[in-house]
């Protein structure tokens, strides 16, 4: 067995022990008391006990909070994650265990486990969850004026110098619309990315990744731009960034706007194709691949001079239902997010699902750090379609909604999957005005206090109005 660990912080080549650096708050940290086995974890067990068992993230606790914000450096962070990945290389010795990715900012790993080698993971005190890589798909199913977004950007809120992160299934990023005057691409090259192919762990998924590569960064070409829209990718991805940040507001333009109109774009696909044998290309995002964009996001928000208002998150597992918050079921993108929120103050906007369920969300939705959002028509009526729940963190127009498709059109399109990005473009708007100086919390709780409220289903959750918060803004200033 093959494991790439990090001996006091230098990487080496262990081959079948795994050697270590253990920290002396983990040194013994492998006896854990006994607890009851949470539903998922069951299910995992059952899993792991077939033929070749199965793919788990693999979240750790460490001896500092990796999740939260400065005075943790980021080298700090990642010696923290790399002393509690090598003890658990030191406890897993000689178990039967995969690792296929490593997260080197956040405490996670991706690995492959049979049943007894899980069972040890699941007594570790210091692993403080595991999750399936569940496969994610795309979330389908005239709305500035209804969320007030002119009079924003008639008072110099407009997303500049801001950037929204976009993590779908590839953009046409020469489109008009995502440009600053019809030619001039506001995507950024070198923050855009490529993670495909969930780490080549899996028979039958492919990476769309340029060269069929399992991730590009970076990329001054352009890795998105048509070379995979051909089996239809870039149609979601494109109309997603287009109302996040889409603008036609220039000489010959088509008069229409996104809602941060002067906002960079981060493109990142996420996006696989998952072919069981049939000739048939199914689109579909492992968690594995989201993680490690999100992870690139966080890199960048700290490495480059960008700042990352939001990563928009339009996809989900249909039917997953969940009526509470999930964190327990999702503890790698608990922590994922977390440190977006805490560390780097970038909203994680994830869509609801469109399965009608009145109280509950899809999967990733339902994470307690998240910004949810669910769907209303322009007529402040919920759609019929979307999910929704007491939790969900509010409403935005997702119901036949006009914005760039491929290859430099536009059309309409409808779901939770539109309302998302409404929102990841307003926390961009409002994170511009501040030098990013906005904690999530913050703009959320502006957000939530100037929307207008939406009574269904016997509870009543705001929807957005970016002209509300920036005029309470003016009055108020922010509550704390």
């Amino acid at each position: 067995m093959n494991f790439y660990i990090e001996r006091c912080g230098v990487p080496i080549l262990a081959l079948v022990a795994w050697m270590t650096c253990i920290t002396p708050s983990l040194a013994n940290s492998d006896a854990s008391a006994t607890r009851a086995l949470l539903p998922h974890e069951k299910q995992l067990l059952d899993l792991a006990a077939a033929p070749g068992g199965t793919r788990v993230l693999v979240t750790l606790r460490t001896a500092v909070d990796t999740t939260g914000r400065a005075p943790l450096a980021e080298q700090s962070r990642r010696n923290a994650i790399a002393d509690a990945r090598t003890a658990f290389a030191a406890d897993m010795s000689g178990s039967n265990v995969r690792l296929i990715r490593r997260y080197e900012s956040f405490p996670i790993m991706l690995v492959n486990v049979d049943q007894p080698a899980l069972q040890h993971i699941l007594g570790l005190a210091y692993v403080g969850g595991v999750q399936s890589d569940r496969a994610n798909r795309p979330q389908d199913n005239a709305n500035d004026a209804v969320m007030d977004v002119p009079a924003a950007w008639a008072v110099g809120f407009s997303g500049a110098d801001e950037v929204v992160a976009v993590l779908d299934t590839g953009v046409q990023e020469s489109h008009p619309f995502l440009s600053s005057n019809g030619t001039a691409t506001r995507t950024i090259a070198a923050l855009e990315g490529c993670f495909s192919g969930a780490g080549g762990a899996i028979p039958g998924v492919s990476s769309l990744c340029p060269g069929g590569a399992l991730s590009e960064t970076g990329d001054p070409n352009g890795n998105l731009d048509g070379a995979n829209c051909a089996i239809g990718g870039c149609d979601h991805g494109t109309h997603v960034a287009g109302i996040a940040t889409g603008s036609g507001a220039y000489t010959n333009g088509n008069g229409e706007n996104g809602v941060a109109v002067a906002a960079n774009l981060m493109p990142l696909q996420v996006f696989s194709c998952n072919d069981p044998g049939t000739g048939t290309c199914t689109l579909e995002s492992f968690d594995s691949d989201i993680i490690a964009a999100l992870q690139w996001v966080h890199d960048r928000a700290v490495n480059s001079q960008y700042r990352i208002a939001a990563a928009n998150l339009s996809l989900g597992v249909s039917g997953s239902h969940y009526t509470a918050y999930c964190d327990d079921a999702a503890p790698a993108y608990k922590a994922a997010i977390d440190t977006l929120r805490n560390a780097d103050s970038i909203a994680t906007v994830i869509s609801a699902g469109n399965d009608a369920y009145t109280d509950g969300l899809d999967y990733p939705a339902c994470i307690s750090s998240a910004i949810t959002v669910a769907a209303t028509d322009n007529s402040d009526q919920v759609a019929a379609y979307t999910n929704t729940a007491p939790f969900v963190s509010m409403y935005a127009p997702g119901t036949d909604v006009y914005s760039s498709v491929p290859v430099s059109v536009y059309g309409v399109m409808g779901g939770t999957s539109m309302s998302a990005p409404q929102v990841a473009g307003g926390f961009a708007i409002l994170q511009s005005k501040f030098g990013h100086q906005a904690t999530v919390t913050q703009l959320l709780t502006l957000l939530q206090k100037t929307g207008k409220p939406i009574s269904a289903n016997g509870y009543t959750r705001p929807r957005i109005d970016v002209g509300a918060a920036v005029d309470d803004l003016f009055v108020d200033g922010f509550d704390g």
